[in-house]
């Protein structure tokens, strides 16, 4: 049986060329080792892999003695930055799944190690995706999950790195953009992971549209019924996370919205305009079937449905605020309100009454304690992440205020009620 082996590099990050390491007797033993002895010098480096002449290169790719998981930490605004020392006691200290553990200045890293080699390359991408779906899962049931689409701080599995057969990890004590590194290495499991248990938990692979089913009742003469109607006719199953967006062909960032399969979320930066909503956060673009129909169509949605048989010629006008990618801010008196029946409040003014007793911003935040409005935003958003997920976009805005002279913001559902979101002023 092959021992497995590792490739270690003195750097700099511009040196492509590494030494193999052989893991001996005890593989996760022996990698905790040599990751603990790893250089200390500018830019040193590692790879889970090895190369043909140990130059680091996709197509030089021999075999893999695991899978390495970036962990990042994310602010409300999406931007990768330091975890405040707290959350990053909590993720030590959140049962992750796993052989080695070592902390980053941005997030962590965590390493699965085989019991031999890998080198069926589609083999590995399998296990390479399972782990990072173990470690997401375990993100989410601990609450330490970022979610960029409701202004959630938290940590992520960096997915443009998780699969990358060519990628190199600085070691934990290197000397990184002038900060020298301090890691210690933490076994958390010392049974190995075998490929196929990895490449079990992978998500499932995103899947071939099926043939348009037919229209389910007659046009109408209301948008938003006629919307709920080809969502329902033409649904699609999307991948949870991880999928390439069918409107902007980039892979890593498409996927369906916590506990809402209708809808999808697409966080490229290159994603169209003209394709669904511009989230308040601003941070991604939010859809459904219907937005990725008529993007294909090169339609506006209620064209697409008139031009499908689902909405009347004679329909009133597609509400503003569900033009394709338009984000024109707080509901204005003078829309079209897209349901008589349930009318939206109209909010001419973010410092003027936004509820339904017609309290302001700041005699609301001036209810809730300083010192809970660092906590109050975490338990709130996953309670209610499939409620506020599900609220049409007529119906959801952001208003700012201030608290003992700090940014806090608040998202109006409608008539229903608000959530207070410490810190997310201005990221609408």
């Amino acid at each position: 049986m092959a021992d497995l082996t590792v490739t270690i590099s003195n750097g700099p990050r511009t040196n492509a060329v590494g030494r193999r390491v052989p893991l001996a007797g005890d593989p996760v033993a022996a990698l905790a080792q040599a990751l603990e002895a790893s250089p200390r010098t500018v830019d040193a480096w590692w790879g889970i892999h090895c190369w043909q002449g140990d130059h680091r290169e996709t197509e030089r790719w021999e075999d893999s003695a695991g899978v390495a998981v970036d962990i990042d930490f994310s602010d409300e605004a999406g931007e990768h930055v330091a975890p405040p020392p707290a959350e990053a006691q909590r993720l030590a200290s959140a049962g992750l799944p796993g052989n080695l553990f070592h902390q980053t200045p941005r997030g962590a890293r965590l390493v699965f190690v085989f019991p031999v080699p890998c080198t069926d390359a589609g083999a590995w991408d399998l296990a390479a995706r399972g782990a990072g779906e173990l470690v997401t899962q375990v993100l989410q049931r601990a609450r330490l999950n970022a979610a960029r689409n409701v202004g959630l701080a938290g940590f992520k599995v960096d997915a443009g790195a998780l699969c990358d057969r060519a990628r190199f990890l600085f070691t934990p004590r290197a000397r990184v953009d002038d900060l020298q590194r301090e890691a210690t290495v933490v076994v958390l499991r010392s049974a190995p992971y075998s490929v196929e248990e990895l490449a079990a938990s992978a998500p499932k692979p995103d899947k071939v549209p099926a043939p348009p089913r037919p229209r389910s009742a007659a046009a109408s003469a209301r948008f938003e019924e006629a919307s709920e109607r080809f969502n329902a006719d033409q649904a699609s199953e999307w991948p949870r996370s991880g999928g390439t967006c069918p409107a902007c062909g980039h892979h890593g960032c498409f996927g369906t919205l916590p506990d809402s399969p209708g809808r999808w979320s697409c966080f490229s930066a290159g994603h169209p305009d003209t394709c669904g909503i511009r989230a308040p956060s601003g941070s991604c673009f939010l859809g459904d079937a219907l937005d990725l129909a008529a993007f294909a169509a090169a339609r506006t949605p209620a064209d697409h449905l008139r031009a499908e048989g689902y909405l009347t010629a004679s329909a009133s006008p597609e509400p503003r605020s569900r033009v394709p990618g338009e984000d024109d801010g707080d509901p204005d008196p003078r829309d079209p309100d897209p349901d008589p029946r349930d009318p939206v409040p109209a909010v001419p003014d973010p410092r003027g009454y936004v509820t339904p007793d017609r309290r302001t911003v700041a005699q609301v935040l001036a209810q809730v304690p300083t010192n809970a409005l660092g906590r109050l935003w975490r338990p709130l958003a996953k309670q209610d992440l499939d409620w506020l997920t599900s609220v049409p976009p007529p119906r959801l805005y952001l208003l700012t205020g201030t608290v003992d002279g700090k940014e806090a913001g608040i998202l109006a559902l409608g008539k229903v009620g608000m959530l207070v979101a410490p810190g997310s002023a201005g990221k609408s």
